[in-house]
């Protein structure tokens, strides 16, 4: 997502699939559009102030804390069915990804390497719970959730199928950049 023209484009793509009226009524009973408007959200914000803006490395932290409360099982409940609190959330996560999109272009890369090797750990610890255990957010707020305990065990495979894709495009990306250094040390 190099170049600007093309990574607007994506912008607005994830935008209206995610973030129109028909969706957002969706997500109010479907857990798994839900949760992947968590991820449009965040790389929206993300991508929108990725190598435009810059802020110190330590913003990432908040940037990142904020995707982290929205994922304990209390608050994603409450966005999932609170109007008004859905509103903080697709804000707050929108605002999480510019924090995190305009503080890494400034950081070592270590650092950059180590995030998201927390993030891959993080959301497939989320997947994982999401199967083994799904009525811990399905019951979350009490007896009125809308979300099925079948819903989260269909998230969270698809949850892994979405961090597997992830991570094949990143091996792609290093393989791709790193290509001719790599076949010449097989000589």
């Amino acid at each position: 997502m190099g170049h600007i023209p093309v990574r607007i484009a994506f912008v607005l793509c994830l935008g209206a699939v995610f973030l129109n009226p028909v969706t957002e009524r969706i997500e109010f009973t479907n857990a798994i559009p839900f949760m992947f408007s968590h991820y449009a959200i965040f790389v929206i914000g993300l991508l929108l102030s990725y190598r435009l803006f810059r802020l110190p490395p330590w913003l990432a932290a908040i940037g990142s804390s904020i995707a982290v409360f929205w994922h304990l099982p209390y608050t994603f409940l409450l966005s999932g069915v609170n109007p008004f609190y859905r509103i903080v959330e697709e804000l707050s996560l929108g605002i999480g990804g510019w924090l995190v999109g305009s503080s890494l272009r400034w950081m070592k890369s270590p650092f950059k390497s180590a995030m998201l090797v927390i993030w891959f750990v993080s959301d497939t610890a989320l997947s994982i719970l999401f199967i083994i255990s799904p009525t811990l957010y399905s019951r979350a707020g009490g007896p009125n959730s809308p979300y099925l305990p079948s819903q989260f065990i269909i998230l969270g495979i698809a949850m892994i199928f979405f961090m597997n894709g992830v991570i094949a495009y990143i091996v792609y990306q290093y393989l791709r950049r790193y290509r001719s250094v790599l076949l010449s040390e097989d000589s």
